[in-house]
């Protein structure tokens, strides 16, 4: 929800916030709190909140008469933070609190921060900084809070002093970023405070905000600020003039097309409605025509559909996402050799999203495109103008330049595999203790290597490998042939007849070992993992195992490559690197895949910032003119 407070001469301010944010970030509440407003005015408030075609305005307001002017100028300006914290007592759901004076500029993303532990968000200028008056060690035009015992307690100690100080008749103005700033600076409450990224008060009116906040006089020396304003000004006169303004300074300047007021003013012309398409894959068909029996379909297991119906999810919430950020959208779904280059671009929409395929696969196609596709877990998928895998536009992914593990993923988790609770992509046995694995014989009894076969005809092979499973699996199994190590092989759980000419070519070898275990539980007990691009390489590094890889794969810049020729050679650098450097490469690489990449779906939070910044990309391209 978003919260702003203002008294009847700044309402103006207010409604053309409230306005940008109809338009370009639809599909959220906003509460307005209005100050010593009549009966009339605040009806028109609601009035004009029911004229809004993607937002629920929710209108309150309160009397308050001080005999100092001033004091109630500050009043006005404090007013939000003394009844933010009624607010966060009735709700559990996070809050955006805002200056009125404000114009969005594009949808709200969710990416306030990229501290995972962080319960509220607000500009931190140097709460220690004895050089700085209290007032300017925090600012206030725009705060991020989540509603938590924690943050109840900081703001509604905010609001006691707040309120003591305009009793006493002792408010100046500033008085509600002092009050911040002493409440943080004291730990009120144990909140965990962090610093709210530029782009949601953004001051400097740049092209990649989310918020331009009209700052002081900044607001009427601006321009671009006081179009984009006027633009949705409750006024219709004053509307229309900053359209035929920006005309003719589009005429006669040198208007770069995705500048922000170019793409501002175009949308609230159209309307701001785009179309989506997502094209789904009829799930109870197989990927390729060639598959169809005569009879029609095979019948599919109730793994093989709980499996599939991920696909339905991650649609569900991808077209869900789009919706409330005010788009048409339109789920299609049809066989999946029908969704062709041809039949999207028939279809006509703005932008279409593309299961299972990659850009060489529809290089014909007129309509701006993005790719998703399965990938690891069932609940996890990426999107990329490119495609997936060693497709996408990440790849190869530059492990040297990835964050740090900051933004909980990778802990979580590792949390998870360690409980027993984190699913692999396909069916397993149940997990087993080693001695159990042992005393079946499902596993050798010394140390192992664990090579986890893929289904030699996947697109993942056919597409990002130079090497074949046969040639890997040749020299992998001599080269612990002649080392006197075991390595333990799975079949595929969706294709086992696929591994008979492995069978065949490794028969007779007595380090080579069948198993048919949980997953998991070969890659917990191994000494590392050898793959080409099996999504059980990823689970691996969540368990910190070595890996090897033959095939091009994401994961690949965190993992030793090889060749039949160089097999060894990279298997004896992958034991024996230092476990502390693995384990860095790899928290880095999974918390960056699955918090920043991917949409996890296991993580609704995370997966809907995810999916906030894909429509923004896809925006992006729609206002640019891509094609594909």
């Amino acid at each position: 929800m978003v919260f702003a407070a203002c008294d009847v001469a700044y309402l103006r301010h207010a409604k053309a916030l409230i306005s940008s944010m109809d338009l370009v970030s639809p599909g959220y509440d906003f509460v307005l709190h209005i100050v010593n407003a009549s009966e009339d005015e605040l009806q028109g408030a609601v009035d004009f909140g029911d004229a809004l075609t993607g937002t629920r305005l929710h209108v309150t307001g309160e009397a308050v008469t001080l005999d100092d002017p001033e004091a109630m100028r500050t009043y006005y300006a404090c007013a939000r933070f003394v009844r933010l914290a009624e607010l966060l007592e009735r709700t559990e759901t996070p809050f955006l609190v805002l200056d009125a004076d404000g114009v969005f500029v594009a949808p709200i993303d969710l990416d306030f921060t990229d501290k995972a532990d962080a319960q509220l968000c607000l500009p931190i200028r140097g709460l220690e900084d004895g050089n700085n008056p209290l007032h300017l060690r925090v600012a206030a035009g725009a705060v991020w809070v989540r509603p938590l015992d924690s943050t109840r307690a900081f703001f509604s100690a905010v609001a006691h002093d707040l309120l003591g100080l305009f009793g006493k008749g002792e408010a100046t103005w500033y008085a509600d970023q002092e009050a911040l700033a002493r409440h943080l600076q004291s730990g009120t409450g144990n909140v965990v405070a962090r610093n709210i990224k530029q782009k949601y008060v953004d001051w400097d009116f740049a092209k990649d905000a989310v918020i331009w906040t009209g700052k002081g006089k900044r607001k009427d020396l601006d321009l671009g600020y006081m179009l984009l304003r006027n633009c949705f000004d409750p006024d219709p006169e004053l509307r229309m003039r900053a359209h035929a303004q920006w005309d003719a300074i589009s005429r006669t300047a040198a208007m770069k097309p995705d500048s922000v007021l170019g793409r501002m003013f175009k949308l609230d012309r159209k309307g701001g409605k785009r179309s989506f398409a997502i094209y789904l894959p009829r799930l109870d068909l197989p990927w390729k025509e060639g598959a169809m029996g005569r009879g029609g379909p095979q019948a599919q297991t109730e793994d093989a559909i709980e499996l599939r119906l991920w696909w339905k999810r991650f649609t569900m919430a991808l077209s869900h996402a789009l919706t409330r950020s005010g788009y048409f959208v339109s789920t299609i779904e049809i066989p999946a050799w029908d969704i062709t280059p041809a039949r999207v671009d028939q279809d006509g929409f703005d932008f279409a999203f593309i299961p299972h395929r990659c850009r060489s696969e529809f290089q014909t196609s007129r309509t701006p495109v993005a790719f998703y596709m399965q990938e690891f877990f069932r609940h996890v998928f990426v999107v990329d103008e490119d495609g997936w895998s060693a497709a996408s536009s990440v790849y190869p992914v530059d492990a040297d330049r990835l964050p740090g593990a900051v933004l909980g993923a990778w802990d979580d988790y590792r949390e998870r595999f360690a409980r027993g609770e984190l699913a692999s992509k396909m069916a397993q046995a149940p997990s087993m203790s080693r001695d159990d694995l042992l005393s079946k014989g499902m596993i050798p009894s010394g140390k192992y290597a664990f090579f986890p076969l893929q289904i030699p005809h996947d697109q993942s092979i056919r597409n990002f490998s130079d090497v074949s499973q046969l040639d890997a699996l040749l020299a992998a199994a001599e080269a612990f042939g002649k080392a006197g190590m075991a390595m333990v092989l799975k079949e595929h759980p969706a294709n086992r007849a696929s591994a008979n000419e492995y069978r065949m070519a490794l028969s007779g070898q007595p380090h080579i070992h069948w198993s048919d275990a949980n997953v998991h539980d070969l890659v917990r007990c191994s000494h590392g993992v050898v793959t080409l691009n099996s999504g059980v390489g990823f689970e691996a590094l969540i368990v910190g195992r070595p890996v090897v890889t033959f095939a091009r794969v994401e994961y690949d810049a965190v993992t030793h490559h090889a060749t039949p020729a160089t097999f060894w050679k990279a298997w004896k650098a992958a034991v024996t690197e230092d476990p502390d450097i693995r384990m860095t490469r790899y928290s880095r690489f999974v918390d960056w895949f699955l918090a920043r990449h991917a949409v996890d779906l296991s993580r609704p939070h995370a997966a809907s910032q995810t999916l906030y910044k894909i429509i923004s990309r896809a925006m992006d391209r729609i206002e640019d003119g891509q094609d594909a």
